[in-house]
Formats: C-alpha cells, sequence, structure tokens
C-alpha cells in the first residue's frame, strides 16, 4: 500500500467516524431539512478544520498515524456540533436539557462545550494574568535598576551626595588600567608634549616657581624627622577645583567657554596656583613645570605606609579641573575625566608616584591655628578616584586628625554640607589610641601636635626661602591661595 492510499484510508476513516458522531446528533431534530442541515454544517467545518490541520503537518504527516492525532480531531467535531447546536437548538435551558439527555456524549466534549460557554471569562482571565505578569517585570526590572545601583555605588565608591559615583561606574570600566610601561613621552615640540595614551600637553601658560624642597617625618610617630637627605622628587597627586564661575556647557557657548577658560589659565599662571589645570574641554595645561612648587595645597598634611608630609606645595603635584565643588551638572565632563586619568597616569609613571598618594586638596588642608581639617574643601565628597585611576581615599583615616588630632567645628561642617567623609571617625579614634599609647591626655596631645606643626612649618618655610630667595612670596595664613578669588578673576580676566 503507497504512502498516498494510505493517508487516504486514513481519512476516510475519519470521515466515517465523523458521520456517525453526527448522526447521533442529527437525532435531536424531528424535521428532516433540520437535520439536513446540521449534518451538511458540521461536516464542513470540520473537513476545513482538518484540511487546515494537514497543511500545518505536512512536514510531520506521522502525527496523522497517531491516537492523539484521531482524539484532537475528534474533539475538534464536537466543538463544530456544539457550535451548530448553539444555533439551532431552543434557547431555554430546560429544554436543551431534556434533549442532550438521552444522548451519550463523550466527557471530552462536554469539556469542550463548557469551555466554549465560557470562553469570555478565559479571555479575561488570560488577559488579567498577561496583565500582572507585565506590571509584575516592570516592577523586577525597577527594583533589580535600585539594587545594581545600591551595589554599584557601594563597589565604586558613591561616597557623597552628588554625581561623582555616576561618572564613575559609566566611564572607569571602559578605560585601560594603569600600566606605567605603556606610558612615555613620544613627542616634544615648542607648545605641546605628545604622550603615548594620547594625552597632549599645552605650554603656552606654563611659567617658573622655586624648586622643590621637602623633609620626611616618620609615619609612625611624626614628632620624629627622618635623617635624610632633602627630597626633590613629587611624592604625590593632589586633585583640585578652580571654583570659578562656571559656564553652561552647551555647543551655543563655545566661545564663552573658550574665553573662560583663557582667563582661568592666565589667572592661574600669574597666581602659579597649580602644576596642571584641565579645563571643560578636556586640554590639559602645565602650568608651573613639575621639577618646581605650585601655591596649591598651603597648610596641609598627609602621610602613606612610609613618610609623613607636611606643607604639600613642596613634595605634591597640584592638578585642578576647571568646575565648582557645587556644580549640579556637568561637574566634570567625560573629556576631563578622560584627561585627568592619562594625566594621573603621566605624572605617576614618569615620578613613580604610588595609588596612596594620589588625593584630594579637600582631604589635606587644614588650618593651622585652630587645627581644624577641611579649612579648603574642594573634592572634600564626590571625587571619581576610580575614574582616574587610583583607589577611593574617603575611606582612609585622614592623618591631619589621626596623627595630629584636628578636629571641626560648626562652620567647616556648615561648609560641608553637613557631612565629613567616611575615614574622618575612624581618624579621631586612632588620635585617641595614640593619646593612651603616649600616655598623654587627648587635650595635651592635641596641643603637642599643634606646636609640632608650627615647627614642621617653619622648616618647610625655610627650605623654601633657601632655594627661591628673599623676594618668594610669602603664603598667605588661610592656604595660599583663596580659591574663589582664583575663578572668579580668571574669568573677568578672559572676558
Amino acid at each position: 500500500m503507497t504512502k498516498n492510499t494510505s493517508a487516504n484510508q486514513r481519512g476516510a476513516d475519519l470521515t466515517l467516524s465523523y458521520t456517525r458522531i453526527v448522526e447521533r446528533y442529527a437525532t435531536f431534530f424531528p424535521r428532516p431539512e433540520t437535520r439536513l442541515r446540521f449534518f451538511n454544517s458540521t461536516i464542513a467545518k470540520q473537513v476545513a478544520r482538518q484540511s487546515k490541520i494537514q497543511k500545518s503537518l505536512v512536514r510531520f504527516t506521522f502525527i496523522e498515524r497517531t491516537p492523539v492525532y484521531r482524539w484532537i480531531m475528534e474533539s475538534m467535531l464536537h466543538r463544530s456540533i456544539i457550535e451548530e447546536l448553539n444555533q439551532i437548538l431552543p434557547e431555554s435551558r430546560e429544554e436543551r436539557k431534556k434533549l442532550l439527555a438521552g444522548t451519550k456524549i463523550p466527557f471530552s466534549a462536554k469539556l469542550f462545550f463548557w469551555a466554549y460557554q465560557v470562553r469570555y471569562a478565559f479571555y479575561g482571565l488570560g488577559l488579567a494574568t498577561v496583565a500582572l505578569l507585565l506590571v509584575g517585570m516592570y516592577f523586577g526590572v525597577i527594583w533589580s535598576g535600585q539594587r545594581l545601583n545600591q551595589y554599584l555605588a557601594a563597589k565604586y565608591g558613591g561616597t557623597g551626595n552628588g554625581t561623582a559615583g555616576v561618572i564613575t561606574t559609566n566611564i572607569a570600566k571602559y578605560l585601560p588600567g594603569y600600566n606605567p610601561d605603556k606610558v612615555w613621552r613620544v613627542d616634544l615640540k615648542e607648545d605641546y608634549e605628545l604622550y603615548s595614551n594620547g594625552a597632549r600637553i599645552h605650554l603656552e601658560f606654563e611659567t617658573d616657581n622655586h624648586p622643590r624642597n621637602y623633609v620626611l617625618y616618620s609615619n609612625d610617630n611624626p614628632r620624629i624627622q627622618l635623617k635624610m637627605p632633602v627630597q626633590h622628587e613629587p611624592i604625590g597627586i593632589i586633585y583640585h577645583t578652580t571654583e570659578g564661575e562656571l559656564v553652561d556647557f552647551k555647543p551655543d557657548n563655545n566661545e564663552s567657554l573658550q574665553r573662560h577658560s583663557h582667563g582661568t589659565l592666565s589667572w592661574v599662571k600669574q597666581q602659579k596656583s597649580y602644576n596642571y589645570l584641565i579645563d571643560r574641554f578636556g586640554q590639559i595645561y602645565r602650568i608651573v613645570r613639575d621639577e618646581q612648587a605650585a601655591d596649591h595645597a598651603g597648610h596641609s598634611i598627609w602621610s602613606d605606609d612610609k613618610y609623613t608630609y607636611v606643607s604639600l606645595n613642596e613634595s605634591f603635584i597640584g592638578v585642578s579641573f576647571d568646575t565648582r565643588q557645587d556644580a549640579q551638572e556637568d561637574q566634570l565632563t567625560e573629556a576631563q575625566i578622560v584627561s585627568g586619568r592619562n594625566l594621573t597616569a603621566i605624572l605617576r609613571s614618569k615620578y613613580n608616584i604610588r595609588d596612596e598618594n594620589c588625593t584630594t586638596h579637600g582631604l589635606v588642608s587644614i588650618s593651622p591655628v585652630k587645627m581644624l581639617i577641611a579649612y579648603h574643601n574642594d573634592w572634600i565628597h564626590d571625587f571619581p578616584f576610580e575614574a582616574m585611576g587610583v583607589s577611593d581615599k574617603y575611606p582612609i583615616p585622614p592623618p591631619s586628625v589621626a596623627k595630629y588630632g584636628c578636629g571641626w567645628d560648626d562652620e567647616i561642617m556648615a561648609k560641608v554640607g553637613g557631612t565629613l567623609w567616611a575615614g574622618v571617625n575612624t581618624g579621631q579614634d586612632q588620635f585617641k589610641k595614640f593619646a593612651d599609647s603616649s600616655d598623654v591626655s587627648v587635650g595635651n596631645l592635641r596641643q603637642e601636635m599643634k606646636e609640632l606643626y608650627q615647627a614642621q612649618l617653619e622648616t618647610a618655610r625655610n627650605l623654601r626661602d633657601k632655594n627661591a630667595g628673599a623676594s618668594s612670596p610669602e603664603p598667605s595664613s588661610d592656604g595660599v591661595q583663596a580659591k574663589s578669588k582664583t575663578g572668579t578673576s580668571g574669568q573677568n580676566s578672559g572676558r
């Protein structure tokens, strides 16, 4: 028997089966014409549906030989029967019951009939289920996003109330890691230097100041000055903000942005405020040469795992971004972040600067008269350390607190927005332990460290004057430069 013959035989068998089933229901109708109409309409629907299914199974004809296929076909026939009965049977429920009482209807037919009657309820339930799933997925995505943001903020240093954590997360992961072997000067021209990481350092605003000279103090006990030669190489980097008026960063303001940048650069050069300045377009300008001290850090303290440093103008390179600490939008442009990272890599590679000595002005600045922290508060919060390729310094106990006992008052708290950085409380606990180990009260030790710091400042001043000459400008008592004056004057001179 051929394949087509087998298929035809199966079709004939099914048709015969359909006829017998439909004839059973046709007996409900006493009028011959009604029976004939019911019979023809039902068989026609079933044949059309069977033909449609067979076309969809053209590549899977073996299914037609299975009992499941026969059961499905008979169930669909009962569906057709029920549809015809609904059109012909009396509308009265009682009369329908009487007509159907004497007929043995398969359970599958009853199930199809019941499902057909309540189909709209199923449609509604299905729509409601889909709607609940969509709403659940929506809130699931929102919740997952919030949890992801919390995780990223915790991992990547979202320590303040600003946007630096977002900047870090979105940009830092796409930038290369620190590799000093891959960073070198490629070209030197009269007005710029080009480096292998793509950074171009502009030289048209470069100027001179006095050479670097500083001494080292014991990290374990800063009261001990180490018997080592005077140091001249920069040991770290301090990041600043210019704190000048900001022009909205948008294409319509290109001319104003460039005038502002030129004015700020002219003022910074005049004041010798930083070693480097990065403008809003990410252009890097060297101001005071690396081997010379810029007047950027004023009264300041920092330490690493080897030494303690005071008066960080002499020992740290000052890198400033043209922005404001209180900027609500565009605190740093993407170009500034990329250039800041590149410049950090250049300086670290050139002078073997360690990660732990890359910090911010807000974390090192103090008032020497009252021994209070955060005298200057630029980048006291929200600096994107990871975007610069270095570790977060906010959790580290500041040596100004942990070693010198510096504190804070209501004025400082108001200035920094009511929140100090994370390491301050730990530093305070360490200073108490320092006092206990020295068998002296916290108050007496704090006074002793204040006097020590004054003596260390005098040492730094003598070293500076020895090399710079008597004509060198004396640092102001508030930390060398007034930040707001720097930015505002730069802006005015650029108009």
